[in-house]
């Protein structure tokens, strides 16, 4: 059987095709449609799509067509992507060269830097397709791999995110100036001050309701991506959201709960994160009007200057671009701390301002990892504005 599927992916035309009644079954090669080749996979050839829309299968392998070609990044070739003849439109607003990651401890403090593997092999190929097929998975990856930089503005991964953020249309009067259409939305433009006396969330809160219009509970949602752009859908908040591994319902029923300042302290095991995929949050409540509006994230200490007050999605631990270095250090960098801050209105009885999720990160490597046990934190803290 897996002679024969073999051979009908010899050509690089062919994959196995069963035809005929399931007693007397008869195994054909069936061609792969002209932008697919075939891939053997367990010992068994099927049809792959291209990397590229714009590639055609010529004799098994993938090529551009017509005049397109594979652009080139620091004079290497990438051959998954095709870019249109025009010398121009093959340049990016800024070229996606090496990217290094700038390593830093919980205070801030700079303990080295690394070139990110994960980012070298993904973001000139990622960008190209972001720009030039509009595909939005592919933007997607890209505003990840800016996100694991912790939206470093000098960081050419950002740099290259947001040359592209800008050949977009400027959004209608009344919306973030950094929100644009089918392109990820990760940063808002407002500053500090303005978003913490956003009155956007306008659902009527108490700490013992005595009126149908108030709760004593916030309802969280999460959206979730995979590192590489995939949207997995938006549920609600749950206790695998945490890197404490025996976080319960009970925890994330008192972390929602109106007026708790609370703090939940655990200690982990980083090396169980190694093996794990990075997944990047967005984090939503329900308003008055049964609709979600997101919550606004900021980051306590970024390595560089990130240009921004505020950003809307973050992750709780990266082991893939910061754990892939082309240094003799392996490393992993994880949320020590997240906080929720909810701030009352003074002149407002049962209403506060949108609530702000507080982020601060820690990076290890490989050896203190092998060698101790971390702590991480969740907490809310309840302020009154004076």
């Amino acid at each position: 059987m897996n002679d024969l599927n073999l051979t009908c992916g010899e050509d690089g035309y062919n994959v196995p095709y069963l035809d005929g009644d399931p007693q007397d079954v008869k195994i054909t090669c069936k061609p792969c449609s002209w932008n697919e080749k075939p891939v053997v996979e367990d010992g068994v050839a099927v049809c792959k799509p291209c990397p590229d829309p714009r590639q055609y299968n010529k004799e098994g392998t993938c090529e551009c067509i017509n005049d397109y070609s594979p652009p080139k990044a620091e004079s290497k070739e990438l051959p998954d992507v095709c870019v249109p003849p025009d010398p121009s439109a093959t340049l990016l607003p800024i070229n996606p060269g090496t990217s290094f990651y700038h390593i830093f401890d919980i205070n801030g403090n700079n303990i080295g830097s690394c070139k990110s593997i994960y980012v070298d092999e993904f973001l000139a190929a990622e960008a190209y397709r972001c720009r030039d097929n509009t595909n939005i998975t592919a933007c997607q990856h890209l505003a990840n791999m800016c996100i694991m930089k912790l939206y470093a503005l000098s960081d050419k991964t950002c740099a290259t995110y947001n040359g592209l953020l800008n050949l977009h249309t400027q959004p209608e009067e009344g919306i973030d100036e950094n929100w644009r259409p089918s392109f990820p939305w990760i940063t808002y433009a407002v500053g500090l001050d303005e978003m913490k006396k956003d009155l956007l969330f306008t659902q009527r809160i108490a700490f013992h309701p005595r009126n149908t219009g108030a709760i004593d509970r916030f309802d969280f949602w999460v959206a979730r991506y995979t590192a590489n752009g995939v949207f997995l859908g938006i549920d609600n908040l749950l206790p695998s959201f945490f890197l404490c591994p025996k976080a319960t319902f009970e925890q994330i029923r008192d972390f929602s709960r109106i007026g708790a300042n609370l703090r939940y302290d655990c200690e982990f095991d980083l090396r169980d994160l190694l093996t794990e995929e990075t997944i990047f949050y967005e984090l939503f409540v329900m308003n008055s009007n049964s609709k979600l509006i997101d919550v606004p994230i900021r980051i306590l200490n970024p390595p560089n200057p990130i240009g921004v007050s505020f950003v809307r999605r973050f992750f709780m631990f990266d082991s893939m671009g910061i754990g892939k270095c082309e240094s003799e250090e392996s490393f992993v960098r994880f949320a020590h701390s997240i906080r929720l801050e909810i701030t009352l209105q003074p002149d407002e009885n049962e209403l506060i301002y949108r609530p702000i999720l507080e982020v601060r990160y820690d990076t290890r490597t490989l050896d203190s990892i092998n060698t101790g046990r971390n702590i991480a934190a969740f907490s809310m803290r309840v302020y009154v504005e004076m």
